[in-house]
């Protein structure tokens, strides 16, 4: 009887052992540099990351130390949380975040880039990617963020700066620090007013607001700030011209402070430190170039009395606008006269003022459709996670590019269900077929496969040459094709007469 139930008892145990065997691991077919990943998933203790090989085994229960990817989070317990990357290129392609997450920290990593699916936690605030070799701000970033931290990058683009309050109604606190930017421009960041302290997983890290530590920067010109405002860090600028209106210049001398504190209950101590940071500063402006403009040169922080030693002699010189340009009046001149000249003056001002906010309206439109254009690319055909288990892409994988060498440009043309855009696979321009991320089914991806697949088998030096496929996700696949620098066979018999034709009828 015994003998009986112990080989019922290890037809079973066999029986689970192939069953587990036969789940396939997620992490199989990541790329051959990724040896160690980041995972919540296989872990022994629930709830707690760990870090595991290609075939889902534990290599190590703890969770520290060197991993080449990032994979499902969703079961980690971590509200916050910090991912270091130790300077290396690290694979988040499967990467998946915990619903309950709040705040969020990238922290040196090599060409750091987000996946386009990924699914952001609904309720995160804050989110920190420092040291991440970042030349541009990701688009797809989530809009509940009320604080971006950017800073230790190579940023320059004062566009994409523009459209943060509009991409991110909810956004409070910036810094921008230790980028490349050599101007900020018509930026109005009067929605931003807030530092924040945050513990996250263990460790103490300061976020402070702030334009601070940009060597290269050496203008800023109608940066619109609110009275709201509690922490500006200028630390280490070297400005040679600050161009201001007048109500930025009442806030920024109303609302700012050296060395002041304001109850914090994050830290510690209780308190934190508020106001204008203003180490190693320098702030001048050029009398000639802000009498061009109608403008008055005025010391900022003029009240000096709470810097520390070595710092309260420093002026800082900046250019403020008038909020109206007037004409004195002159006893000689007659009511009239005056009333004339202030009509005609005020008519010339409106006029050109109109065209001045109307060119940078345009402008900005042009920027912020050129940015939601690019964000749209990034977007994904829809699926539900039963279909895209069903999308079958493995008769790809010996053509499979890496998509961080991908960098879109322009879009090309768009068809029924699929858009091309110019692009450049490792410095070369590429032609990439992409669907459209909304009207598209299963079957028609399935169909797409298919068509690359094929296309990889022609060999021809009258056929477009294929040069592979990109995808982070079954469903994000990308057909990446050699370039027609002269167009398709319609372009070209559009726009030559048949005299011009090589061939013979």
């Amino acid at each position: 009887m015994l003998f009986a139930a112990a080989i019922v008892f290890s037809f079973v145990a066999s029986q689970v052992v192939l069953g587990q065997a036969d789940i396939p691991c997620p992490y199989a077919s990541l790329p051959d540099n990724v040896v160690h990943i980041l995972d919540a998933s296989y872990c022994p203790t629930a709830g707690r990351r760990c870090i595991v090989n290609k075939r889902c085994q534990v290599v190590n229960a703890s969770g520290i130390g060197a991993f080449q990817a990032v994979g499902s989070l969703k079961a980690s317990k971590d509200m916050e949380l910090i991912l270091d990357g130790k300077g290396a290129r690290v694979d988040l392609s499967t990467l998946e975040l915990p619903p309950a997450m709040a705040h969020l920290a990238f922290w040196n990593f090599t060409k750091f880039h987000l996946p386009a699916r990924l699914v952001w936690p609904p309720n995160l605030t804050t989110l920190v990617m420092d040291y991440c070799d970042l030349d541009t701000i990701p688009s797809n970033l989530p809009r509940t963020l009320t604080s971006l931290d950017i800073s230790a990058n190579s940023l320059q683009s004062n566009s994409e700066l523009r459209a943060l309050p509009l991409l991110y109604p909810a956004l409070k606190w910036l810094d921008i620090s230790l980028n490349d930017f050599t101007e900020l421009v018509d930026l109005d960041w009067r929605q931003l007013t807030r530092m924040y302290v945050w513990i996250l997983t263990g460790q103490s890290f300061t976020l402070t607001s702030g334009l601070g530590f940009n060597a290269k920067l050496k203008t800023i010109h109608n940066v619109m700030l609110d009275p709201a405002i509690l922490t500006l860090d200028l630390r280490n600028l070297v400005l040679g011209n600050w161009t201001m209106n007048n109500d930025t210049f009442k806030a920024l001398n109303t609302a700012l402070k050296p060395n002041s504190t304001v109850a914090d209950s994050h830290v510690p101590a209780g308190r934190n430190g508020i106001g204008y940071y203003y180490y190693d500063t320098a702030i001048m402006s050029s009398p000639t170039t802000c009498s061009t403009m109608q403008g008055q040169i005025q010391e900022l922080w003029s009240d000096k009395r709470f810097r520390d030693p070595g710092f309260n002699s420093a002026t800082f010189q900046v250019c403020v606008l008038p909020d109206l340009i007037s004409i004195a009046e002159s006893g000689w001149w007659s009511t009239e006269f005056v009333v004339g000249v202030s009509v005609g003056g005020a008519a010339l001002v409106s006029l050109a003022v109109f065209f001045i906010m109307r060119r940078r309206h345009l402008k900005a439109q042009r920027e912020l459709a050129a940015i939601q254009e690019q964000y749209n690319h990034t977007q994904t055909p829809t699926l539900t996670t039963s279909e895209e288990e069903g999308l079958d892409v493995k008769a790809l994988t010996l053509i499979r590019l890496d998509e961080h060498d991908l960098a879109f440009e322009r879009k090309l043309g768009s068809g029924a269900f699929a858009d091309v855009w110019l692009a450049r696979f490792q410095g070369e321009p590429v032609a990439v077929k992409k669907l459209h991320n909304a009207r598209v089914s299963l079957p028609q991806l399935q169909s797409f496969v298919a068509e690359i697949q094929l296309l990889s088998s022609f060999d021809s030096p009258y056929i477009v040459k294929l040069i592979g496929a990109a995808w982070t996700r079954p469903s994000d696949v990308k057909c990446v094709m050699e370039l027609m620098a002269g167009g398709d066979l319609k372009d070209y018999l559009h726009h030559h007469n048949p005299d011009e034709f090589t061939w013979h009828d």
